[in-house]
């Protein structure tokens, strides 16, 4: 999922294959795992992060004809 392009993954949320939520948790694994490593972060807003793709599902549930639209955001990234 990480290799695909915001089309793609638009698409997959679109037609339920996935969900911002597991989207999210999938790209916070990401970071987690390859950080250390990359030094990519400052900080990472875990809970925020969780909180706002579980308010994105909530909306789609509310008008899925919504278009996807909005990011889920899984970290605040800051140049070093």
């Amino acid at each position: 999922m990480h290799f695909d392009s915001i089309q793609q993954i638009s698409e997959r949320l679109r037609n339920g294959e996935t969900t911002s939520l597991a989207l999210t948790e999938h790209l916070l694994e990401r970071i987690t795992r390859f950080d250390d490593d990359l030094n990519a972060y400052i900080t990472v807003t875990t809970d925020t992060a969780i909180q706002a793709a579980e308010a994105a599902a909530r909306s789609v549930l509310k008008s899925p004809l919504r278009p996807v639209s909005s990011p889920t955001p899984a970290a605040t990234t800051m140049a070093r």
